[in-house]
């Protein structure tokens, strides 16, 4: 019943677009995506927390569940609400897209964050930062999706490796270096590229000879390598465990803790990541010098211990005494039979989820540190078609009505939606049927389309874009003829699909005597523009 309910209070995707989020995971293979999406889609009630990481409900082939890896992007409708927010009326509609990590199906990353503004970028503490996890944060940083960041598998260096907190500090602050320095030399690669190209164009126009390295200077763009540096303390880090269901940001314990320390939490947000000590004579925070090698970091101190100390009374013996005192402390433990828990992965996932919520941790990250679909499209267009915007450093009366409308975002301009793929499907039954075809019925079709501005309804008549290397430049027609919301396999045939939403569409040729071939043509074509007017723009 409560999936149900959950379900059918999302199937609309008529939303407030300020409160709308289109977040695809992006990680390396078998760093814990699927099991993060199981977490998140436990929020809704759809599966129980308990069998998060289990179900790998967005793995809805076949091949997927026997091989436990992801293999073609998938997507699904969640609503949350910030129990911590002082608006209990804003409510958040997630477009949540799981993407493989797996070198072989590139494609389909490269499809999840055409459709998506934001990105969860997933990373296993124990493996680090490896060859899957720089390309798809190149995917990310060369479509203009802003990311932030999971730091997952913490179970592993409590359990495997065996760490203290202080060590596992050092870990996790290493593995940060290493993310933002492959950050940084995207924007550096970036910059470098451009001061090249700037100086062949001046060479080619006649003003120098080759380029003056000695006079040559590079722009780099503080404000934008800000941006896309990761760092607990601005919020836009987490770290947790997504097997084991929990998961905290900085400011997750910067509450927690603050009434005890008598500090204020905004003030311990700022020396509770990094090389502070807390001096318990004074009171006060301090950095850890070079010479002083006994001080611990607050981090390591006040956040790891505590965690580190439900593992080792929970994971492999049962201490009851210990977890007796931390139930005291710990208001979510209050109706906990302690015991009735048998030691291992279920009593530390039973405590910990309680304690560290996984999905209302990475929702509330993702919410408040991923743009809106109308904050991300003056940044993502450029990118995604240059002929049109590549000029324009914000809205300018130049524009044409499509492409202030795009720039806006706005529903109510003309419709312009990017179609990444077609799936198979049993619209009888309203479910994807992925590579399995059954019987001598037709196969029918829906695609996948990220609506950029306008509105799609049933009926619409819309466009197919050519493109610039297209021999023929007249645009085929195309009928809406019923729109999906995408829950995982499953589909929720709705009425309207605005700007910033995500949907699935079934449509049909409008050329008469066409229907067949269109249809057959159309099951197998990828990454189209829809525009319902003929002179619209065509996304790379």
């Amino acid at each position: 019943a409560l999936a149900m309910r959950a379900a059918t209070e999302s199937a609309t995707l008529v939303w407030s677009p300020e409160n709308v989020r289109n977040i695809c995971i992006l990680a390396h293979v078998d760093h814990g995506k699927t099991t993060c999406a199981d977490n998140l889609i436990s929020t809704n009630g759809i599966i129980s927390r308990q069998s998060a990481g289990k179900i790998r409900y967005l793995d809805s082939r076949e091949d997927e569940q026997e091989r436990e890896i992801t293999m073609k992007s998938s997507s699904i409708a969640l609503r949350w609400r910030d129990t911590l927010a002082s608006d209990q009326k804003n409510v958040f509609l997630v477009n949540l897209i799981d993407s493989p990590g797996h070198v072989d199906f590139t494609s389909e990353v490269s499809t999840a964050a055409r459709l998506a503004d934001g990105a969860l970028i997933v990373i296993d503490v124990v493996e680090g930062v490896e060859a899957q996890t720089r390309t798809v944060l190149r995917q990310a940083y060369r479509d203009r999706v802003k990311t932030c960041l999971l730091l997952n598998k913490v179970d592993r260096l409590v359990t495997e490796l065996e760490l203290t907190p202080a060590e596992a500090y050092q870990r996790l602050s290493r593995i940060l270096e290493q993310i933002n320095a492959a950050n940084q030399q995207l924007v550096s690669e970036e910059v470098m590229a451009k001061g090249a190209t700037d100086s062949v164009a001046t060479a080619a126009g006649g003003e120098a000879e080759g380029i003056d390295l000695a006079s040559a200077t590079l722009e780099f763009d503080e404000g934008k390598e800000e941006a896309w540096r990761y760092s607990p303390e601005n919020g836009n880090v987490a770290f947790g465990s997504a097997f084991h269901g929990w998961a905290f940001q900085i400011d997750t314990f910067a509450r927690m803790i603050a009434g005890k320390m008598g500090a204020k939490p905004e003030n311990l947000r700022r020396v509770l990541w990094g090389d502070w000590t807390f001096n318990k004579k004074t009171k006060r925070a301090q950095r850890i010098t070079s010479e002083d090698t006994k001080s611990k970091p607050m981090f390591a101190e006040f956040i790891l211990q505590p965690i580190f100390n439900v593992y080792e009374a929970a994971c492999k013996t049962l201490d009851l005494e210990l977890l007796s005192k931390m139930q005291k402390q710990i208001p979510s433990w209050k109706d906990v039979d302690l015991q009735k828990l048998t030691a291992g992965a279920s009593a530390t996932r039973e405590l910990c989820s309680r304690w560290l919520p996984f999905g209302d941790c990475i929702m509330r990250m993702t919410t408040s540190s991923l743009p809106s679909p109308v904050q991300a499209a003056p940044s993502r267009l450029p990118v995604l078609c240059p002929k049109w915007f590549a000029q324009y450093k914000g809205e300018s009366s130049e524009m044409n009505e499509v492409a202030k409308g795009l720039w806006r975002s706005d529903a109510g301009a003309k419709a312009v939606a990017y179609l990444a793929k077609f799936l198979a499907a049993d619209l009888d039954h309203l479910v994807l049927t992925g590579d399995n075809l059954h019987g001598d019925k037709d196969v029918e079709f829906v695609g996948i389309c990220r609506v950029f501005s306008g509105s799609l309804r049933p009926g619409d008549e819309v466009f197919i874009m050519p493109e610039e290397s297209s021999k023929d430049k007249h645009p085929r027609g195309l009928r809406v003829h019923r729109l999906f919301l995408l829950m995982g396999r499953f589909l929720e045939e709705v009425t309207e699909a605005p700007a910033g939403s995500i949907c699935a569409c079934q449509v049909q040729a409008t050329a008469s005597g066409r229907q067949e071939e269109a249809a057959s043509e159309l099951g197998v074509e990828r990454c189209l523009t829809l525009c319902s007017v003929a002179d619209g723009p065509c996304f790379e």
